[in-house]
């Protein structure tokens, strides 16, 4: 009878340990399909925003490095007359930047007896046809300056038959009645890349011929930016103590807290409207207040709830050990939870930053945007300033290649600016794992 129980017994023992043992399985199963599925979703969608990422590094780098491309020409001519035979020998050197698209040049040559020698630089159009004369070159040897390539248009075609060998130099002289002094222009192979810093600190010139900078935006994003936070941080900071630390379940935090996230979905241009009218309206002229306030606005419900979610994950016994001391609700709210919390708070404001460093539509409506540089004065915060998302948004709206490039460029500036910013943020005030005392970790 006994035995009999001890193999029921060990039936379900068994019964139960394989049951366990199947479960376990079916859902280490579960979650290894969940992983893959979720890993592949997350590497779907990294791929549009990877190649966009790649198309603003690509196109972004052309237009804040400048290339030098190195060109060269040999001339030679002869011609003989039942007096005398001429012959004559010259080279030429080209730089060409194509930044400013131009092309210097330095050409010498002898042999000739006059000075005063009609020359210019042709393009071939096709072997049946004479050539085209695209620029004068000056009297004299040698002959020295520079040529615009812009003047040109279409200037891309033009450069292409450069670069293709297409283009001549071409000397006339009496010297050669029926004949000329001529010499391809060849590219040696040999170019220099640099960072073109005209482009970090010059304002935006012509749209035709890519002039100039974005100077003014990067200075405007990075005032209205800081000015935003100076507002932002510290009213976000210091609502989310309040709602996670003194507030508690009130219906007035209640209040705070609905409108709060509803602030959080509204659309960035009706907060721009709402900048026009109270701020825009009264000073009577677009001014970099009214955009950092609508900014303000923007950040305040981001770090808002994140500062009050991470604080409510700070251990209340690190509270009560505090109290336990002595120490003031004040004090241990800002010096002991909150220092606890810096990471979460600082991984807010990052991301209440990064979210207002691409707007456009608020800033249209409250700074309007400007091509000169901001004047520090008291008189500057009545001002319209420059942005990069404004400047991208008009350059974006240009037909010229020129245009497209720097808005590239502004692209690529804005990202690298949000990244630093954020790196930044985390360097200084990230904990330090290890600490330096007299050569010894501690």
């Amino acid at each position: 009878m006994m035995g009999d129980i001890s193999n029921v017994q060990e039936k379900r023992r068994r019964a139960i340990q394989d049951a366990i043992v199947h479960q376990s399985q079916k859902r280490k199963l579960i979650d290894r399909v969940f992983t893959g599925v979720t890993i592949s979703c997350i590497a779907l969608a990294m791929i549009p925003l990877g190649s966009i990422l790649l198309e603003v590094v690509k196109n972004g780098t052309s237009a804040m490095l400048k290339t030098v491309t190195e060109f060269e020409t040999s001339l030679e001519g002869s011609q003989e007359t039942p007096s005398v035979t001429t012959s004559a020998t010259g080279k030429g050197t080209f730089l060409y930047n194509d930044v400013t698209h131009e092309l210097s040049f330095n050409i010498t040559y002898s042999g000739l007896s006059s000075s005063e020698n009609a020359a210019g630089i042709y393009r071939q159009e096709a072997p049946e046809n004479d050539a085209v004369n695209l620029f004068a070159l000056p009297l004299g040897s040698p002959k020295v300056g520079s040529v615009d390539l812009d003047k040109l248009r279409p200037r891309a075609a033009a450069e292409e038959d450069l670069f293709s060998g297409l283009w001549y130099v071409i000397i006339y002289s009496n010297d050669y009645p029926d004949g000329e002094l001529r010499g391809q222009i060849l590219p040696t192979g040999e170019a220099s890349t640099s960072i073109n810093f005209d482009f970090f600190t010059q304002p935006q010139g012509a749209f035709t011929t890519g002039e100039g900078g974005i100077g003014p935006a990067i200075q405007g994003t990075l005032i209205v930016v800081g000015y935003a936070s100076l507002i932002g941080v510290p009213v976000g900071v210091l609502t989310g103590i309040y709602l996670s630390e003194y507030a508690g379940n009130s219906r007035f935090a209640y209040m705070v807290r609905f409108f709060n996230n509803v602030m959080t979905g509204m659309p960035s241009i009706v907060i721009g409207i709402v900048g026009y009218i109270l701020i825009v309206l009264v000073i009577g002229s677009f001014n970099i207040t009214a955009g950092a306030v609508a900014l303000s606005i923007i950040m305040i419900p981001i770090i808002v709830g994140v500062t009050e979610e991470t604080l409510k994950l700070v251990p209340h016994s690190i509270r009560e050990a505090g109290h336990s001391l002595g120490i003031p609700k004040w004090r241990v709210t800002l010096f002991i939870t909150l220092r606890s919390a810096k990471n979460g708070v600082l991984t807010g404001i990052v991301l209440a930053l990064s979210r207002i460093a691409g707007e456009t539509a608020p800033l249209i409506m409250t700074i309007l945007g400007t091509s000169l540089f901001f004047q520090f004065t008291l008189d500057g915060l009545t001002n319209p300033v420059d942005a990069l998302p404004l400047r991208i948004f008009r350059l974006a709206a240009q037909p010229y290649a020129d245009a497209e490039s720097f808005g590239w460029g502004a692209a690529l500036v804005l990202i690298l600016i949000v990244l630093s910013l954020s790196m930044a943020l985390r360097f200084l005030v990230l904990d330090r794992r290890y600490r330096v005392s007299g050569g010894a970790r501690v």
